[in-house]
């Protein structure tokens, strides 16, 4: 596992959600909706939003339960989906749960906890393949569009 530092940038019309390596070259980017950007840019930026969200509401509760979430890892992709693990531990009990988190949402709590946020050597693998296969894909398709116009005789470039 390595670990991450998170930021976030703006593609296009799409918001992603980095994970920087801290000590080393790995990135990954994690596709995000505009109010998970919302809410990650307040946590980044320790600003308080104007209304509850759901993370402040479970980082309350576990407050009020003695509880603390050690660490979030990104540990799978499976089928173009991040899967991430929550670790967190109960304070009164000295007990520890393991719970699946929603990827986005656990760098949010993370961001909030200040704690560790780690991914999987795997998962920079899997993604660099993925995004070089998505992308070789599309220029695929494209040229083979391409060729099919100028084989018809309508001559549309690329």
């Amino acid at each position: 596992m390595r670990r991450v530092q998170p930021s976030i940038r703006k593609n296009g019309d799409n918001w992603l959600a980095i994970l920087k390596e801290e000590d080393g070259p790995l990135l990954l980017e994690i596709l995000m909706d505009e109010m998970s950007c919302t809410y990650m840019a307040s946590a980044l930026s320790k600003k308080e939003l104007p209304m509850t969200t759901s993370h402040m509401a479970l980082e309350f509760c576990m407050n009020c339960l003695q509880a603390n979430i050690e660490q979030v890892a990104v540990y799978a992709l499976t089928d173009g989906y991040f899967r991430a693990r929550m670790t967190i531990r109960d304070q009164r009990e000295d007990s520890t749960y393991a719970v699946e988190v929603n990827v986005i949402d656990a760098i949010i709590l993370a961001v909030i906890a200040a704690c560790p946020i780690l991914v999987a050597e795997e998962v920079f693998k899997q993604s660099n393949e993925e995004t070089e296969r998505t992308g070789r894909d599309y220029w695929t398709s494209r040229a083979q569009q391409a060729f099919n116009s100028m084989a018809s005789g309508s001559g549309t470039k690329m």
